[in-house]
């Protein structure tokens, strides 16, 4: 399963790594804006997520699980965002 997740988080880079190409967005340029908001979500970040065991049951803090999908479905939001404003702006240039 987690070769399945590696392969499709690879699909996506390179996907966003096309699209940055096609708007003429360079890798710097990503980089920077990454790193002015410390909040953003990384596949690294999904890659090193880890979860603490709870005593009383099997499986994973649900706190801690919870509060991840919290950040990736708010990085998938404004990755959308932004998808769709790139997309906004192709289109008037038109």
């Amino acid at each position: 399963m987690t070769d399945d997740i590696n392969a499709k988080l690879d699909a996506l880079t390179e996907q966003v790594s096309a699209i940055s190409s096609a708007l003429g967005v360079t890798e710097e340029q990503v980089k920077a804006r990454h790193s002015a908001d410390p909040d953003r979500l990384t596949a690294a970040d999904v890659h090193a997520a880890g979860f603490a065991t709870t005593r009383l049951a099997m499986g994973y803090s649900i706190e801690q699980v919870d509060s991840f999908l919290d950040r990736v479905a708010a990085e998938l939001e404004r990755l959308t965002e932004e998808r769709d404003a790139a997309r906004r702006e192709r289109d008037a240039l038109r």
